[in-house]
């Protein structure tokens, strides 16, 4: 199965296989640096890319949790700029429903301000996108909620003591 997808360009990192508790498989595919050429071993270290979304959902929840937001509250209460922002609510960014303009369709993707005045792609609340964009945001509300970037709050393992809500 791996061989067939990397026949058609489709896995590029390390497979393991455990088989009644012992190694059965182990190999590498791929470069690490396609530009150096450097080969990916089973040493490489990959960004978690999407994993990410995970933490900023379970920290958002847990921040409910607290009372120091709702999933009910619309993204205009803690970013007050942004277009139709009282249209889109917290659930609809946890649950790719907000209809935010995917930030991967232009290359200036890492800019909030690029995707901000994009018009929304639906209604929110209405359809289902998986969105990057949406997480940003709520990383950016977290970090407002919580008055510490995003990083540093992952990196304290999810242990919030922060301001009174919308504070």
């Amino acid at each position: 199965m791996i061989k067939g997808y990397i026949s058609i360009n489709k896995f590029n990192g390390s497979a393991l296989v455990i088989r009644n508790g012992k190694k059965f498989y182990e190999k590498s595919y791929g470069y690490q640096n396609a530009e150096t050429k450097k080969l990916i071993t089973k040493h490489s270290i990959f960004p978690i890319d999407s994993l990410t979304k995970s933490f900023t959902a379970l920290l958002v929840l847990k921040l409910a949790e607290e009372n120091k937001l709702s999933v009910e509250d619309p993204i205009s209460t803690y970013i007050p700029d942004y277009p139709k922002g009282n249209q889109i609510k917290i659930k609809y960014l946890l649950s790719n429903t907000g209809g935010i303009f995917g930030k991967f369709r232009n290359a200036k993707f890492y800019e909030m301000a690029f995707f901000k005045n994009e018009l929304l792609d639906f209604e929110p609340g209405t359809k289902f996108s998986y969105s990057n964009s949406g997480f940003d945001l709520l990383g950016i509300i977290v970090e407002k909620v919580t008055g510490s970037s995003y990083s540093v709050k992952i990196k304290q393992g999810l242990s919030t003591k922060v301001a009174d809500k919308k504070g």
